[in-house]
């Protein structure tokens, strides 16, 4: 970490001077932020790094910042903004819930030995690899994650540790794109577990020891185009067609327990409903 003279820079400043942030930096000039980041006193700015965003791209489907809308660069960046407060970690506490700039809470998750992360609106909580750098409007927490507060489909998949062999699966099919956009989406995701029951079914040690051809249209028969489906909107007998030009029926019995059953009479039963995102809905599977 470069030493700051004085504390004499700007949060935007530090943005716009320190290795490693220059696509923080980046993103604050494409949402008009500069002033905001430069004379916003005091401030707390969870800030991540080039990593981060790289990977906040990659599941967003865009090349770069500028594939990207100003007003949801805006909101992203606002999320990891706390104003009125130069929050140092001493002042956090465990499950802390902090309403960010963007109006949206994050809630802190700290450990005994000092250690902080924090809970966005995902399952996986960014970590502050970097605590407490003042700066001349507030203070600056270095995080290993873009906090998400309306995350998408993709993101809530990145970010969701029983559903990583099904990611791992889509980007080795390179079938990220095909769930990114406005979707509408539903995705019936296999849970690890699933896909680790079909892999020795199979015989087999990874998805991608599968042709490509046969690996995406596995995964795109877990796929419904233009439609958002909630447990509650699925009736018993209804009839989804899926990405691969495939279809399900859908099965619900008597306790209401719902299973989606495929050309070859496989049945995949939702054992985790509803997770939202802003281009859809995931619901989990046991198949």
């Amino acid at each position: 970490q470069a030493p700051l003279a004085a504390c004499a820079l700007t949060a935007y400043e530090f943005t716009a001077t320190t290795e490693g942030f220059e696509l923080l930096n980046e993103a604050i000039v494409e949402a008009e932020l500069v002033d905001f980041f430069n004379d916003t006193d005091p401030l707390t700015l969870f800030a991540p790094t080039n990593a981060s965003f790289e990977a906040y791209m990659y599941e967003l489907g865009a090349d770069s910042l500028s594939d990207l809308s100003g007003g949801d660069l805006l909101h992203m960046l606002l999320y990891q903004t706390v104003t009125n407060v130069a929050a140092y970690t001493d002042d956090l506490s465990d499950g802390q819930v902090i309403t960010t700039a963007s109006g949206n809470n994050i809630t802190i998750l700290k450990e005994d030995d000092g250690t902080v992360n924090i809970a966005d609106a995902t399952s996986t909580p960014g970590g502050v690899v970097d605590a407490n750098i003042t700066v001349d409007n507030g203070v600056i927490h270095v995080t290993n994650k873009v906090l998400l507060s309306d995350p998408t489909v993709v993101q809530l998949l990145a970010n969701t540790p029983n559903l990583s062999k099904f990611y791992q699966a889509l980007e080795d099919a390179d079938l990220i794109n095909t769930l990114t956009g406005e979707g509408p989406f539903t995705v019936f995701a296999p849970a690890n577990w699933a896909v680790n029951n079909a892999l020795a079914m199979l015989g087999i040690n990874s998805l991608d020891d599968l042709p490509t051809a046969t690996l995406q249209s596995v995964l795109l028969n877990h796929i419904v185009k233009g439609e958002a489906l909630l447990v509650s909107d699925l009736t018993d007998g209804e009839i989804l067609g899926v990405a691969n030009g495939q279809n399900l029926t859908v099965n619900v019995n008597q306790n209401n327990a719902t299973r989606l059953i495929d050309q070859y009479d496989n049945e995949g039963k939702i054992i985790e409903a509803d997770a939202v995102a802003t281009n859809g809905v995931i619901q989990t599977i046991n198949y």
